[in-house]
Parts: C-alpha cells; structure tokens; sequence
C-alpha cells in the first residue's frame, strides 16, 4: 500500500487495524479533503480470506476479492488526480 500511495500530491494516511474477533487485519485509508474535510466519502469491501468455522478452504476469497481490487485500482486512479474536496 505504501508503493501505491508515495507517488500521491497529498497526503494519504493508512492504518493498520487489528480485531479481536479474528487475527486478519483490515486496512484503513485516509485521504482529507481539500476544502471540506468534515464531509466524509466511506468506499469498503471485503476479503473472506480465514475460514472461520474450521473446515475446508473459504471460497469467499475468490468470489470477495474481486470488491478488493476494485477498491485498490479506485484508489490508484484517485492517487493520480487533485486532491478531493471530500
């Protein structure tokens, strides 16, 4: 993420948060808006990557992480422009 990220005119934040409930981590990304960073623009997705009932492999991770990567190269693509006003 800090590959995707340096090449940004603004400052991006990201953050690595840990859950009690399972040992796989979410990542957060953060990017202030120019004029109104009080309004706030939340884009979320999901990888089933653990399987949490301890049987088999979790096919949720070849379905799921197709609203990953689409959240990654959305995230590309913002990198390249001006920073947003939200």
């Amino acid at each position: 993420m800090n590959e995707l990220t340096k090449s940004a005119t603004f400052p991006v934040k990201i953050e690595q948060i840990a859950h009690t409930s399972t040992s796989q981590k979410s990542v957060r990304v953060t990017i202030e808006g120019s004029t109104k960073p009080n309004e706030v623009i939340a884009l979320g997705g999901h990888l089933d990557s653990i399987n949490g009932w301890g049987f088999g492999k979790a096919p949720g991770a070849d379905d799921n992480a197709s609203g990953s990567a689409s959240l990654i190269e959305a995230l590309r693509v913002l990198l390249t422009q001006a920073q947003p006003q939200r």
